[in-house]
């Protein structure tokens, strides 16, 4: 076998080649580092300025906003903000506080933020402290956009109490570009709540399933556009399912608007609402009764409801009270 190097001299220029060879992966993957560090704490820049601007925009508009110490960390991967003690609240109308909020965001995008509270929460409304407990609560703030996500939730305030296995809340802000026209395309929200319950220590309601659309009217007040679930008086018992179109608005307090709510079966409906006690079992009867006039050869019924002045009516004919919201 021939020696390429009879001499046995050192093949110095071999040597720098087989080092740069190793040298400039090295070199690169140095080079891509610095540069994502430099990105990353840029990023960290951005985001610490995304929340001093929300404060101050929020403060701007007359609503309160406190925290404690604010801590950014999550090198080398996403953003993490851990906010202490923070503190929203519109003086007079509403307040939140909570324990830790978490505001997450990637590096390269760090104007979509990621919130996540943990630890207990409250939340003051109509002279009322409601104390918020979640298993996991995320919400995701974008341009136009915001999405919100609960598993294990529970809210309590004295002998009320709201339990929810899981939610997806979806909020998307109204077109006003020039392009779109000012004010096309109102603002919607569409929700889907899975296994909620209701007490208010008389009257339990449970909640296998919900879905529901509602959006911005003329007066940009958020109203009901079309909804499908079901509703039992307990979780295990039977439930009763229905679906409705139209649109509900509230006026002055209590709904009002006209729905065509499907029921495939009513008498199951009126059965659940009198063991609720909105209906007593004399309006439950006359309901059915009314119900049976919309029914198909199935037995399903498409009733016309509407809802004015307080009053819950089947066709032209009243049958209940409507509850005063947020009394």
């Amino acid at each position: 076998m021939t020696n390429p190097n009879p001499s046995g001299a050192i093949d110095h220029e071999a040597i720098r080649r087989h080092r740069w060879r190793l040298a400039v992966p090295l070199l690169v993957a140095l080079a891509l580092l610095g540069g994502y560090t430099l990105v990353w704490f840029q990023g960290a820049r951005v985001m610490r300025a995304e929340i001093d601007a929300w404060v101050a925009a929020e403060q701007a508009e007359g609503r309160r906003v406190e925290h404690g110490r604010v801590r950014v960390r999550g090198y080398p991967g996403s953003l993490r903000a851990e906010v202490d003690a923070p503190l929203w609240a519109d003086p007079g109308a509403w307040a939140w506080q909570g324990e830790t909020l978490y505001v997450i965001t990637e590096p390269l995008n760090p104007r979509r933020l990621l919130l996540t509270p943990r630890g207990p929460q409250t939340i003051e409304r109509d002279g009322r402290t409601y104390r918020l407990l979640a298993g996991d609560l995320r919400v995701s703030l974008e341009a136009g956009r915001v999405g919100v996500e609960a598993a294990d939730l529970q809210v309590t305030s004295g002998e009320q109490a709201v339990t929810l296995g899981a939610a997806r809340v979806s909020w998307t802000e109204a077109e006003t570009d020039a392009e779109a026209g000012a004010g096309a395309g109102a603002a919607t929200l569409g929700l889907s709540l899975g296994q909620l319950s209701v007490s208010d220590g008389k009257q339990d309601w449970y909640v296998p399933q919900l879905n529901a659309a509602l959006s911005e009217g003329p007066a940009s007040d958020l109203g009901l556009d079309a909804f499908e679930g079901a509703l039992s008086p307990a979780r295990g018992e039977r439930a009763a399912v229905l679906g409705g179109q139209g649109r509900v608005d509230v006026v002055d307090g209590y709904p009002a608007g006209q729905l065509t709510v499907t029921v495939p079966d009513p008498e199951a409906l009126a059965a659940v609402l009198a063991e609720g006690g909105v209906l007593d079992p004399q309006q439950a009867g006359t309901a059915s009764l009314l119900a049976a006039g919309f029914s198909d050869e199935t037995g399903a019924a498409s009733v016309p409801l509407t809802m004015r002045d307080g009053r819950l009516r089947v066709g032209p004919v009243p049958v209940a009270d409507l509850p005063r919201l947020g009394s």
